[in-house]
C-alpha cells in the first residue's frame, strides 16, 4: 500500500472530501502548516507558505510516506522540495496541465480573482505549455468566500467553464483552485449537458492517482534535475 500525504500550504481550515482521494491500495493523510496564509492568491502569499511546507516535507519523510502532494495550483515550493527530498514531490498545477494538453489541443484554466491570472500564466510558460494554453477565465471569489453561498458560487464556476470553451475556444478545462476538489464531474456534467463534449479535470485528486501510479512504478523526480543542496 503506498502512503501519500497532501501538504496544504494555509494554516487552516483543512476540509476536504476524502472519497475524492481514495484509490486502491492508497493510504492518504494531509497536514497543515504551522505558520502562513490562510489562502494563497499571491505571490507573496506563495512564498509565505513555503518554509512551513519544507518542514512539513521532511517531516513526512522522516515518518516513511512515500511520497507528497502539494495541494494548491500554484505549486507553491515545488521545486525546493524536490531538491531537499528523496521521496517524489508533485504539484497539482503540473500535472493538471500537462495531462490536459493530452487530452485536446488547447486547454483553459478556471480559477479565482483576476489578480492570479499572471501566476497561473507563469506556470504555463514554466512548464513549456504556452502553444497548448487558450486562457484562463477567472470567478470573481475570493478562496475564502467561495463557501459562503455554494450554489451562487457553483453558478460562477460554470459559467466561467462554458467561457473558457465558447470564446477562449478550450476542449479541456482545467479547475484552478484545488479548494474546488471534488467539483470536477458536476461541471463536466454540465458542460455536457450544453453539447460540450469536454474534459473537466479536478487537479488534486487526479495528482494523487498519478503519484500513486508513479510510486507502484518505482519512480519519483530526477535527483539529477533537483540535486540535494550542499
Amino acid at each position: 500500500m503506498n502512503n501519500i500525504r497532501i501538504l496544504t500550504p494555509i494554516v487552516g481550515p483543512l476540509n476536504f472530501p476524502p472519497k475524492e482521494l481514495l484509490g486502491d491500495n492508497l493510504n492518504v493523510d494531509f497536514t497543515l502548516i504551522d505558520e502562513g496564509p490562510k489562502s494563497i492568491e499571491s505571490l507573496w502569499e506563495e512564498t509565505w507558505c513555503v518554509p512551513g511546507l519544507l518542514r512539513a516535507g521532511k517531516e513526512a519523510q522522516e515518518a516513511g510516506i512515500d511520497g507528497v502532494v502539494i495541494d494548491c495550483m500554484g505549486d507553491p515550493g515545488l521545486d525546493v522540495l524536490r531538491e531537499v527530498l528523496s521521496i517524489p514531490v508533485l504539484g497539482p498545477a503540473q500535472i493538471a496541465m500537462g495531462i490536459a494538453a493530452t487530452l485536446g489541443r488547447k486547454f483553459s484554466l478556471v480559477t479565482v480573482l483576476d489578480r492570479t491570472r499572471p501566476m497561473m500564466e507563469d506556470l504555463v510558460r514554466k512548464y513549456g505549455l504556452e502553444t497548448r494554453y487558450a486562457g484562463t477565465e477567472v470567478v470573481p471569489i475570493s478562496v475564502l468566500s467561495f463557501g459562503d453561498d455554494p450554489a451562487e458560487s457553483v453558478a460562477l464556476v460554470k459559467a466561467s467553464a462554458r467561457r473558457a470553451v465558447e470564446e477562449l475556444r478550450a476542449d479541456v478545462v482545467v479547475l484552478g483552485c484545488t479548494g474546488w476538489t471534488g467539483m470536477g464531474q458536476e461541471i463536466g456534467h454540465y458542460l455536457q449537458e450544453i453539447d460540450y463534449p469536454v474534459p473537466v479535470i479536478d487537479p488534486l485528486p487526479l495528482t494523487v492517482q498519478v503519484l500513486d501510479s508513479l510510486l507502484s512504478q518505482g519512480l519519483g523526480h530526477s535527483k539529477k534535475a533537483y540535486p540535494f543542496p550542499k
